[in-house]
């Protein structure tokens, strides 16, 4: 054991873990209504990230933001872990918010 620290650790410890679990929990029950009508795919928006311009302006990299970018990266991550496809597409509106994107 190191006495500081190790850069995982300090990553983790700055997450906001309640942010990135109540997104992937309403992508999740975006799914499985999707799966009730027999969909292969869903748009989910209404969440923390796809209605807040901050993270949309991180994915764009207007305004970077490691920690949105890294809260985005996660949820992905545990997505495609899942074997779902998942991508993050513009508003149609063209307003400063995207949508998640999910395919399996």
């Amino acid at each position: 054991m190191t006495p500081f620290l190790t850069a995982v650790e300090a990553r983790n410890k700055s997450r906001s873990d309640i942010t990135i679990y109540n997104e992937i929990r309403d992508i999740e029950f975006q799914i499985l209504q999707a799966t009730i009508t027999g969909s292969y795919d869903v748009s989910v928006s209404n969440t923390t990230m796809t209605t807040q311009t901050s993270y949309y302006l991180s994915w764009q990299q207007t305004n970077i933001d490691a920690k949105l970018d890294d809260q985005m990266a996660a949820v992905i991550l545990n997505f495609t872990n899942l074997g779902y496809n998942v991508a993050r597409k513009q508003n149609q509106q063209n307003t400063p918010y995207f949508y998640w994107y999910i395919s399996w």
